[in-house]
């Protein structure tokens, strides 16, 4: 067995598949990949040299050596958190900082209003900064300390992140008030007679790269007017122009009210999509980053809609 290879992670790890007997279900308890979850249990199989956990007709059931070793974990975990964890503190009311995070624009719009405001009376000595999407940076971003936490919704992040769910969001279409052809509804020849302004994510591991992929293949190439950057310059270039935009609910919705356009449900299946935080694991225990992680979470967390 080699004890020097066993981290505190691992062993959280072991805690999370022994208590809910289920790779998955463990991945969701922890804020943790499903392969993130694999390859710590394949480390503590390699470590204590025996397979552990095994399948079963529902989840997984441990070894008996992984029920000999569930209370010394069980113990180890314990003294870590209780006597190693306790001593730090952040205290919002006397701090002076700054918190940064990742976001697309879409998500500066829904996301940066509320906090900035909340942390007035909070926190009024912490300061937030919204950083620019560029996959190539910002897991490294994450990871260096460059920002504190990632919002959206972003695929490709490998191990050594944590995520968590804080709401579902689903795609709306907008048009003009004074739209010539699209008055009380939007039917699915209107919309495929339409032309288009597409909101381009490349680049940004972003997910409605795949939504802007699926659009591509709908529209007919003649049909797609215009292709931009931001999400924020699209609706003002559809509010002067009979353009119809694409995009996600909740911006959608801050642009319609302020800019006077209409919402119309798409009238093509469009994936709805979960709206997470995203964090490194060098960071996961930091009081600061935790608290701001809590501040998130209370703001924007919804429950899961039942399925």
């Amino acid at each position: 067995m080699d004890i020097d290879a066993l981290e505190s992670r691992l062993l959280e790890v072991f805690s999370a598949i022994m208590r809910e007997r289920s790779v998955t279900h463990a991945a969701e308890s922890l804020g943790l990949t499903q392969p993130a979850i694999s390859q710590g249990l394949r480390k503590l199989r390699k470590c204590l040299d025996d397979p552990l956990f095994v399948r079963a007709l529902q989840g997984v059931e441990p070894t008996p050596r992984a029920l000999e070793l569930a209370g010394a974990v069980s113990e180890l975990l314990h003294i870590a958190r209780e006597r190693l964890g306790a001593a730090q503190l952040f205290d919002p009311n006397r701090v002076q900082r700054i918190f940064s995070f990742y976001a697309s624009d879409a998500g500066a719009v829904v996301f940066t209003p509320l906090i900035a405001e909340t942390l007035r009376t909070l926190a009024p000595g912490v300061r937030i900064r919204v950083l620019p999407l560029i996959s190539r940076r910002f897991p490294e971003g994450l990871e260096s300390g460059e920002a504190d936490l990632a919002l959206g919704s972003f695929q490709g992040f490998g191990t050594g992140f944590y995520q968590q769910r804080l709401y579902e969001d689903s795609y709306v279409c907008l048009v003009r008030a004074a739209h010539p052809t699209i008055r009380s509804r939007l039917s699915l020849k209107q919309f495929i007679d339409a032309q288009h302004l597409i909101v381009s994510a490349e680049g940004t591991g972003h997910a409605h790269a795949a939504v802007e992929k699926m659009l591509s293949r709908t529209i007919a190439p003649e049909s797609i007017a215009a292709r931009v950057p931001s999400f924020l310059a699209a609706p003002i270039l559809v509010a002067h122009s009979d353009y119809v935009l694409t995009v996600p609910g909740r911006v959608g919705r801050v642009f319609a009210e302020s800019l006077g356009l209409k919402v119309f449900p798409p009238p093509l299946k469009l994936p709805r999509f979960e709206v997470k935080q995203y964090w490194h694991e060098r960071f996961h225990r930091d009081p600061a980053n935790r608290w701001f992680r809590e501040l998130i979470v209370s703001l924007f967390s919804e429950p899961a809609a039942s399925r």
